[in-house]
């Protein structure tokens, strides 16, 4: 039963040491702007192309620190940099959206994004929009210290809501604009903010490199072999 426990250990941590050793971000340096960051909407009565109003993160330093938000349409990255992680958020007026939303996608500038703040060389993460409630929105242009208790349940709540869609970035996507695609939960979000400002929250995880797969099979074939000659025993 230790062998067994020691090998599950070993994969576990396999997992977690090559997925996370370096930092995963996306959009550093990435400028507010409301012409290549888009919402491309189809409904019912036609099609609408709606700019960000506002976007920004919120930064998490640990339990004890809470969260730092830098707002008013400034960097919108969100990962793990140097230690610290980011969630980000985009906002939107949907006043002159109307019918029934049928499709819809969000279309992003990607400057920058790296294994480090300075390493060129970017590993792949999975980017997704989450859904927020109107009064975590609230918050969203209010700029917060470090310790704020506001702004932790606001960085939270950026990374922990539905999510609306989703989108694996490669190295290749770096300077360019990439689109998200709403899945159903996304177009019922949207669909009841007809009419009225609409945010969304956005939070990183890295894409684990496949040799980390390759130790993590390599960890449950000697459970497996550790088991069956237990059994033989």
């Amino acid at each position: 039963m230790k062998k067994q426990a020691f090998v599950a250990m070993i994969a576990a941590l396999a997992i977690g040491q090559s997925a996370f050793a370096a930092d995963a971000f996306l959009f550093a340096d990435s400028a507010f702007n409301s012409t290549q960051n888009h919402l491309d909407i189809t409904t019912s009565t036609g099609s609408f192309v709606v700019g960000t109003a506002n976007s920004g993160w919120f930064q998490s330093s640990g339990a004890s620190n809470g969260g730092m938000h830098h707002g008013g349409g400034g960097n919108y990255f969100a990962g793990t940099v140097g230690g610290f992680n980011y969630n980000d958020f985009f906002v939107f007026d949907l006043s002159n959206v109307t019918g029934t939303v049928e499709s819809a996608s969000l279309s992003l500038l990607t400057v920058r994004m790296a294994g480090t703040l300075w390493d060129p060389a970017a590993p792949s993460v999975h980017f997704s929009l989450t859904g927020i409630s109107d009064a975590v929105a609230g918050e969203l242009t209010t700029t917060f210290s470090s310790g704020s208790p506001v702004g932790l349940s606001v960085y939270n709540a950026l990374g922990s809501g539905d999510t609306l869609g989703a989108r694996t970035y490669t190295p290749l996507d770096a300077f360019s604009v990439q689109s998200i695609t709403f899945n159903a939960t996304g177009l019922a979000a949207l669909s009841s903010h007809e009419g009225r400002s609409f945010s969304v929250g956005g939070t990183v995880t890295a894409v684990p490199e496949p040799e980390t797969y390759a130790m993590f099979l390599a960890g449950l074939g000697i459970l497996g072999f550790v088991s069956r000659r237990r059994f033989k025993a």
